[in-house]
C-alpha cells in the first residue's frame, strides 16, 4: 500500500510532528509557575517575574538569582523611601534575574515580608517568606 518514500516522507512528517511539541512545551512564552500564598502571588513567564500583592497590607520584596542566595548578606527593607512596598492590590513586574553561559539563572529567589511595628516604634519586617521559582 505505502512505498519505501511514502513510508519515509510519513516518518520525518511524524518526527517534525514530535519536534514541533517538543519545542512548544520549552517555549519561554509559555508560563513556567504560578505561586500564590494568601493572596501574594509570584508568577513566572517569557523571563519576567510579576508580583502581585492581592492582600490587605504592603508587601516588602527582594528577588535574588538563584546562584546568588548562597552567601548573600542581606537585610529586609522597610523604608517605603528606600524599597517601595507593592501596595494592596498593585503588581509589579521586574526581569527575571539574568546572566548568560555560565551564569544563566534558571531559578529566582523571591522573598518577601510585612512591615510591623517594633520595639520603641520602629518597623520591622515581621518574618521572611520565600519561594524559589523557575523561569
Amino acid at each position: 500500500m505505502f512505498g519505501i518514500r511514502s513510508s519515509r516522507r510519513l516518518l520525518a512528517a511524524a518526527l517534525l510532528a514530535v519536534a514541533t511539541l517538543a519545542a512548544c512545551e520549552q517555549d519561554s512564552t509559555a508560563p513556567v509557575t504560578t505561586y500564590n500564598d494568601h493572596g501574594f502571588v509570584v508568577r513566572s513567564s517569557a523571563g519576567v517575574l510579576r508580583l502581585t500583592n492581592n492582600t490587605t497590607a504592603p508587601v516588602f520584596t527582594k528577588v535574588m538569582g538563584g546562584s546568588e542566595v548562597e552567601g548573600a548578606e542581606w537585610t529586609p527593607c522597610v523604608d517605603a523611601a528606600v524599597c517601595p512596598p507593592i501596595q494592596p492590590g498593585a503588581s509589579r513586574s521586574l526581569q527575571f534575574p539574568g546572566g548568560t553561559g555560565e551564569d544563566y539563572e534558571y531559578q529566582a529567589v523571591v522573598y518577601w515580608w510585612y512591615a510591623e511595628s517594633g520595639e520603641g516604634g520602629a518597623m520591622q519586617a515581621d518574618s521572611l517568606r520565600a519561594v524559589t521559582i523557575g523561569r
